[in-house]
């Protein structure tokens, strides 16, 4: 599964969820369509965590 239908896939589920998914899972593919729906909710990550602008 690629990045768009991941990215769909998750998007009614809450930040937080997001958040904890996305430092529980191993695959790289799932960690990239999450980091990308929290940052275009305004999130960024610094050191080991997600900041909300």
């Amino acid at each position: 599964m690629n990045v768009r239908k991941r990215k769909r896939l998750c998007q009614g589920i809450s930040d937080s969820e997001l958040i904890d998914k996305y430092y529980k899972t191993g695959n790289m593919l799932k960690k990239v369509a999450i980091a990308s729906i929290l940052q275009d909710r305004g999130y960024v990550p610094k050191d080991v965590k997600w900041l909300k602008l």
